[in-house]
């Protein structure tokens, strides 16, 4: 790899700013204790089901894809992946142009390429985590907001912070895109069963929905 290259391309990142980078994830896992405790309120909460490749087409054209999980050693091997891909585009184009690295990051013509790079570069760091994590086996929606693409943050307290985040797609998701709904833990009666069975049938959702086989009692 051309080191300055990899230079340039690293210094974008210090152009991306943290409220512009948004992320939802999702789990292959559907009635995990930990994650029923974790995300789920205890227990309380639903668990939604989706498919793929309607996750993939809704939320276009954000970065979709199943999270890595690495040590931090085993991380390295795929960040000097991502580096060279990007080392062979901006050489390709440096030939094109007859110009050096340094001279297209600074001409005119480099504004799209520098926005794809910081695009492709903050979903990519999104793409990995810790080894530790394994189990939730996390499918991630990467949304980097670059200027291009209208959008409309909304703002929601959390403990002592306030999250920025977005309503998107801002006209929602089809009623059939959600293929099945399981309740929590907590929710023991049949009662509650019907009664969420109910709610989502008055949404046009005509999907089963089903009790979590877990418990919390210890």
């Amino acid at each position: 790899m051309d080191p300055i290259v990899t230079d340039l391309v690293l210094k974008e990142l210090d152009e991306v700013s943290a409220r512009d980078c948004f992320i939802t994830c999702f789990s292959s896992e559907d009635d995990d204790i930990g994650q029923w405790r974790g995300y789920g309120d205890q227990g309380k909460g639903m668990c939604l089901h989706y498919d793929v490749t309607d996750i993939q087409r809704r939320f276009s054209p954000a970065f979709c894809g199943w999270t890595l999980y690495h040590e931090n050693a085993e991380q390295t091997p795929f960040v000097i992946d991502v580096l060279k891909k990007f080392n062979e585009v901006i050489t390709s184009k440096c030939s094109n142009y007859g110009i050096s690295p340094v001279d297209l990051f600074a001409s005119p013509q480099s504004v799209g390429i520098r926005a794809r790079i910081r695009k492709y570069l903050t979903a990519s760091c999104m793409m990995i985590k810790r080894r530790e994590w394994k189990a939730e086996k996390e499918f991630r929606v990467v949304f980097v907001a670059d200027g291009a693409t209208a959008v409309s943050r909304k703002f929601r307290a959390k403990h002592s912070r306030v999250v920025p985040y977005l309503v998107w797609p801002e006209d929602g998701m089809e009623p059939d895109v959600l293929r099945k709904v399981t309740i929590g833990p907590v929710h023991e009666s049949d009662m509650n069963a019907g009664a969420v069975s109910a709610m989502f049938e008055a949404y046009g959702f005509g999907g089963s929905v089903v009790r979590s086989g877990l418990s919390l009692q210890e």
